[in-house]
């Protein structure tokens, strides 16, 4: 599943600029906490269509498209995911989140091109 992935790759990256104390990283952590809780939102949406009377499709993460092999990483990481997202389903999606998309985007091809290198 891609919120999985891209949650673990942008944690990955956050680390990496705090410890090169990157002049990005506050912007892109600020990014990472509106978007993440918006990722927790779309997956309790998810695991209610897997609820579904008659869902047939599998359950769980699955693996983003260009991703080599599977690790145990992301699987467990995706559990991890929607453990906290069961626990937390009490929480409210900030509507602003949504109104910035173009700097979401941005932020995105950023962080692609540093989970790349």
């Amino acid at each position: 599943m891609h919120i999985v992935d891209k949650e673990q790759d942008v944690t990955k990256v956050l680390e990496e600029l705090c410890q090169w104390a990157s002049p990005i990283y506050g912007a892109m952590n600020k990014w990472w906490v509106r978007r993440r809780n918006v990722n927790e939102h779309l997956l309790r949406r998810i695991e209610a269509i897997y609820s579904l009377e008659g869902f047939t499709g599998e359950r769980g993460p699955g693996v983003r498209e260009g991703r080599l092999s599977t690790s145990p990483n992301i699987s467990a990481k995706g559990k991890e995911v929607e453990s906290r997202v069961s626990k937390e389903d009490s929480i409210e999606v900030d509507t602003e989140v949504f109104d910035d998309d173009k700097a979401c985007e941005q932020f995105n091809i950023v962080v692609d091109f540093l989970g790349s290198l």
